[in-house]
């Protein structure tokens, strides 16, 4: 079973690689690419609540970020992270809204 949020989220980043002109971020927004569609292909996604499933994206986000050198990536990764605990309910933007 493949995961189509995971696969676009790895769209996204091949898409941001292809945009980026230091060869050192590029090869690093590929390996996200990789990881996501590695996610996409897991039958372990999606967990049971759709908060679960937006709260684990985020945890992926932020586990991904701390493995990636350039700060390009790593703000990529945290604006996605925050994105997806807004989708769960879990972000204090969402919690004051």
């Amino acid at each position: 079973m493949s995961d189509p949020g995971f696969e676009s989220d790895a769209c996204y980043f091949d898409l941001v690689a292809r945009q980026t002109l230091s060869v050192e971020d590029q090869k690093e927004l590929r390996a996200i690419a990789a990881t996501y569609r590695a996610l996409a292909r897991s039958a372990a996604f999606p967990p049971s609540t759709p908060q679960e499933h937006w709260a684990k994206r985020a945890e992926e986000c932020r586990i991904l970020c701390e493995t990636f050198k350039t700060e390009m990536c790593r703000t990529q990764l945290t604006r996605l992270a925050e994105t997806y605990e807004t989708l769960a309910g879990k972000s204090s933007l969402a919690r004051i809204l």
